[in-house]
């Protein structure tokens, strides 16, 4: 089976079909922060590009996950009320109370944001720091016809911070029109803050 080759110091595993570069990497912790922003590359030298955010969690109010990607051409953030379409799963637990289930949501007529859950945010509890894996596709150039910038997401577990629901989320958002975007924003979708000890970017070639 061909894996993948990741360079920067990285192991060759076997047969390379493609190789990872790192772009940018942090190990400083960022605390009560509104949001996490990231500069993403628009050169022409990768497939797509790959980021892991680590220890992502909260300890107050309950609100969402959620994404905004930032335009080039004047380094403003689309929040537009059609600018973003997605969809996404969401699986829940609570073992004591023997309930548990999955949910499908998103919004494929227009949003100002890409919610990346349908279960609240929550806190690192007893299971460990959440860890979240975005995928970029499309960043890079405009007029493109059917090559709009996309994300795809996992959300590892993470406890609700009031009770034992835990919930793991996946999905994928689109941003509409096709434009060529430079960053990306995450953030909660009530404004509350949260705290991340770290991230990395790569670009997949």
């Amino acid at each position: 089976m061909a894996l993948t080759k990741v360079r920067d110091g990285g192991t060759n595993f076997g047969a390379t079909v493609s190789s990872m570069v790192k772009v940018a990497s942090s190990t400083t912790s960022q605390t009560s922060i509104t949001a996490f922003t990231l500069d993403l590359p628009t050169t022409d030298d990768f497939s797509h590009l790959k980021c892991f955010i680590h220890g992502v969690g909260v300890s107050t109010a309950e609100d969402y996950w959620e994404l905004q990607a930032r335009d080039a051409s004047d380094n403003s953030y689309r929040t537009g009320a059609s600018d973003y379409r997605y969809i996404g799963n969401t699986a829940y637990l609570n073992t004591g109370a023997s309930a548990g289930g999955s949910s499908s949501y998103g919004d494929t007529n227009g949003d100002t944001k890409i919610r990346m859950e349908d279960g609240f945010s929550g806190t690192y509890g007893d299971i460990g720091d959440l860890e979240l894996e975005i995928d970029i596709f499309n960043n890079r150039g405009t007029g493109i016809a059917n090559r709009a910038p996309r994300f795809v997401f996992k959300k590892q577990a993470q406890k609700r911070h009031t009770d034992e629901w835990t919930y793991t989320s996946s999905g994928s958002g689109v941003v509409i029109p096709f434009i060529e975007i430079n960053q990306f924003k995450l953030f909660r979708g009530g404004g509350n803050t949260f705290t991340i000890y770290g991230y990395e970017l790569y670009k997949v070639k």
